[in-house]
């Protein structure tokens, strides 16, 4: 009888052990998971700002180049406009 009680005392025992290391197993994990998820959600923001920054970096080109062919437009204009009307 001793020796079954024995043997159910050590069987708790190790369950009460082996369910103690799962959560501690598992809480590791969870806190691994979080930090992944929140380090994921950084990259997506970082990378969300620059596309934005791109995109305003695109339209600020588009825009640069429209003046600046409209200024070489302007400066055609001038010079056929100086060419017609210089004396020969």
């Amino acid at each position: 009888m001793k020796v079954e009680n024995m043997l159910k005392i050590k069987e708790e025992f190790d369950y009460k052990s082996l369910s103690r290391r799962l959560e501690t197993q598992l809480d590791k994990l969870i806190v691994e998971n979080e930090r992944q998820k929140a380090f994921e959600d950084e990259i997506e923001r970082v990378t969300l700002e620059a596309r934005s920054h791109v995109s305003k970096a695109e339209r600020n080109f588009v825009d640069a180049l429209e003046v600046f062919l409209g200024l070489v437009d302007h400066e055609k204009e001038s010079i056929k406009f100086r060419a017609g009307n210089t004396p020969i």
